[in-house]
């Protein structure tokens, strides 16, 4: 990512797209697709990974979570075309 005044990096959002392996409410394992929306530095920190595991326990999903990036990590690009991403659930890091 180029380098940018703190300024920008505050006032700039990124939308990130996440995979969440996790325990559905009927108990079955079970892929929980999200986008995370945060700042460059959020993104950066790694926030946005426990912000998508968040979005899948507010939609009822539980059990041990692994979240995964769709741009950034080699699991999370395999399974992008898994899902339409238009019919998602979103949250925004706090």
């Amino acid at each position: 990512m180029a380098k940018m005044s703190k300024l920008t990096r505050i006032n700039t959002v990124i939308t990130r797209e996440m995979v969440v392996a996790c325990t559905n409410s009927d108990g079955d394992p079970d892929l929980f697709f999200c986008k995370v929306t945060g700042t460059p530095d959020q993104i950066l920190a790694g926030k946005h990974y426990g912000a998508a595991k968040r979005c899948a326990s507010n939609e009822d999903n539980g059990g041990h979570m692994v979240a995964f990036d769709c741009e950034d990590d080699a699991a999370g690009e395999a399974m992008k075309p898994l899902f339409t991403w238009e019919t998602c659930s979103g949250i925004t890091i706090k």
